[in-house]
């Protein structure tokens, strides 16, 4: 007998049983995270009780067969603020896969959420594979869900040799080896002065920048000081620059390293969360992006990756040289109350796992 339970393991073996499960689906096929203890005790902090609530396991006696995982995020629109949930990392051990597993998770989550007051899950779905076992719109389990829009990413490739080794579609790979002549990314020049790493006392005014870049966008976080907190301080993984004027700050870019398992290469792959230029002039916004760059690229990572959520304007990505792919991704939007209109079209903030 299966029963959906609460997670009761520590960070160490979720890390070991989801990347395991990844592994053992897409290896090969198609390029998936992989994922460490430390990301997860990022996202999970074990040791608050609440956290526990919202990672929802199934269990065959002691033996761990799927997780569904949430993190408790509140939104935003211009005239609504939303109680909610950013839920991923959907895993079933290959086991147990035909014994509707994912679909009791999902029951147990919309139930989880109506109990928390939550109104609102936030997750995506990939589809840019044959291989993906992801929910397609003609497939939903519930007909709460809204897939919302599909996604690109914008992609910047940052040592072209080696992503061409790793890449496991052969033409994109090309293409990237082909980026060579202008993978160099330049210095901030005059800029660079006003650019420097985050302080924890920078955290009241980002906070002030976040709420400021995001009051009239079609969906946004709806950044607390405890979960900007968690984001930009809760783990060595999450790195933040931030462009400093009088005293002042003015503009952010938060981003992370992610292990992604490729052509039976591990390589590291840069993550922008977070971007706020907004009330920064052109020149310091590319200035701000480069330098984030530059700091992936010398932590060994391949590749930088951000969705095209309209966060950063699109001189800044062409003058950085992004490259948009194609779009490949579900926003997906799961409601367990009354729906609030959300425009897909119009810009949007949200962290993407």
């Amino acid at each position: 007998m299966i029963e959906i339970d609460q997670y009761r393991g520590d960070a160490e073996h979720l890390a070991e049983f989801v990347s395991l499960v990844w592994r053992e689906s897409y290896a090969g096929l198609m390029t998936c995270p992989v994922w460490s203890a430390e990301y997860m005790r990022w996202h999970f902090p074990l040791e608050h009780p609440e956290t526990r609530r919202r990672m929802l396991a199934a269990y065959d006696g002691d033996q761990l067969a799927g997780v569904l995982l949430g993190l408790p995020l509140d939104y935003r629109t211009p005239e609504h603020r939303i109680p909610g949930s950013l839920w991923s990392w959907l895993s079933i051990h290959p086991a147990y896969r035909g014994r509707h597993l994912a679909v009791r998770l999902d029951q147990a989550r919309v139930e989880l959420m109506k109990s928390l007051g939550s109104r609102l899950v936030v997750s995506y779905r990939f589809f840019g594979s044959r291989h993906s076992q992801a929910e397609r719109p003609g497939h939903s389990l519930n007909r709460n869900k809204l897939f919302l829009r599909k996604l690109r990413f914008w992609s910047r490739v940052l040592d072209p040799v080696r992503f061409h080794r790793w890449d496991l579609k052969r033409f994109e790979g090309f293409l990237g080896l082909l980026s060579y002549p202008v993978a160099g990314i330049p210095d901030p020049g005059q800029w660079g002065a006003a650019i420097r790493p985050f302080r924890p006392s920078d955290l009241p005014m980002c906070l002030a920048l976040l709420q400021r870049m995001t009051t009239n966008m079609s969906l946004a976080i709806d950044w607390s000081n405890a979960t900007l907190q968690r984001q930009l301080l809760g783990s060595p993984l999450s790195r933040t620059l931030v462009f400093e004027e009088q005293g002042a700050v003015r503009g952010l870019v938060n981003f992370h390293l992610m292990p992604f398992l490729g052509r039976g290469i591990v390589e590291q792959i840069g993550i922008f969360d977070l971007f706020a230029l907004e009330e920064l002039p052109p020149g310091g916004r590319v200035a701000l992006v480069n330098r984030a760059l530059r700091e992936l690229r010398d932590a060994g990572a391949i590749l930088a990756l951000t969705p095209s959520l309209g966060q950063v304007p699109l001189s800044t990505l062409l003058k950085t040289r992004w490259s948009p792919t194609r779009p490949e991704t579900h926003l997906v939007l799961q409601w367990t109350g009354e729906p609030v209109p959300v425009k897909p079209d119009l810009p949007l903030q949200l962290l993407w796992r």
